[in-house]
């Protein structure tokens, strides 16, 4: 039996905003990976360097 609540346009648009805030949000952190990665290269140059080879994913150990 289905409750009928995604009949309402309210519910829907609220669904389909917070999809969108959720996705905004995943797209902004992959990219401030790299502004992170470039700041602290710039800032510990070699040690960064080491670190970075040691450690080569930026989030998701096996992933990303």
């Amino acid at each position: 039996m289905e409750s009928g609540i995604l009949k309402f346009t309210a519910i829907k648009t609220t669904i389909g905003l917070g999809c969108a805030v959720v996705a905004m949000l995943i797209v902004a952190l992959l990219i401030r990976t790299s502004f992170e990665d470039e700041a602290l290269h710039q800032f510990a140059g070699k040690e960064w360097e080491e670190w970075n080879e040691k450690v080569p994913y930026k989030l998701i150990p096996l992933i990303y």
